[in-house]
C-alpha cells in the first residue's frame, strides 16, 4: 500500500480506494488546469498554494509528471514570475497568451432583453443613464 506523507494526511481526508488505485498504476501524469482551480478557490473558498500542491503530487512515487496549464498575461509583469515559480517546482508548464475580449457596456450586460421589457419607462431611463455613466 502506498505511504502518504503525514503532512498530507494532516490536511486532507484520503480515501483508501484512491490509494489502492494509485498504488496499482505504474505511471501517473497529473494535469492541472489552473484557471479552473483558481475559480474553485474563489467560488468554493478552497485555498491552495500551487507550489505546495505540485510538491504533494510528486510525493506519490507513481506520479512521474505534473503538467500545468495556465495562460500568460503579457500585460502583467508578475505573470512571468508566476510561470517561473511553476517551472521551478519541476512541473511542465503549458501556456499560451491570454486573450482579452472587449465588451461593450450596454443594458444587455446587466439584464436579459426579456427582463428589460418588464421595467416601466422610468426604470428603463435610470438604467440607460447608469449605462451612459459607466
Amino acid at each position: 500500500m502506498i505511504e502518504i506523507p503525514q503532512y498530507i494526511l494532516n490536511k486532507f481526508k484520503v480515501r483508501e480506494d484512491y490509494l489502492e488505485w494509485i498504488d496499482k498504476e505504474t505511471i501517473i501524469v497529473a494535469y492541472l488546469d489552473l484557471t479552473n482551480m483558481f475559480y474553485w478557490q474563489d467560488v468554493l473558498g478552497w485555498k491552495f498554494h500551487i507550489g505546495d500542491l505540485i510538491k504533494q503530487l510528486f510525493d506519490f512515487r507513481n506520479i512521474k509528471e505534473v503538467k500545468v496549464y495556465y495562460g500568460l498575461n503579457k500585460k502583467k509583469k508578475d505573470s512571468k514570475f508566476f510561470h517561473n515559480r511553476i517551472r521551478k517546482t519541476g512541473a511542465i508548464l503549458r501556456s499560451k497568451p491570454m486573450k482579452f475580449i472587449k465588451k461593450e457596456i450596454d443594458e444587455a450586460l446587466f439584464f436579459k432583453r426579456r427582463t428589460i421589457t418588464l421595467f416601466d419607462e422610468q426604470i428603463k431611463d435610470k438604467i440607460s443613464r447608469l449605462v451612459d455613466e459607466l
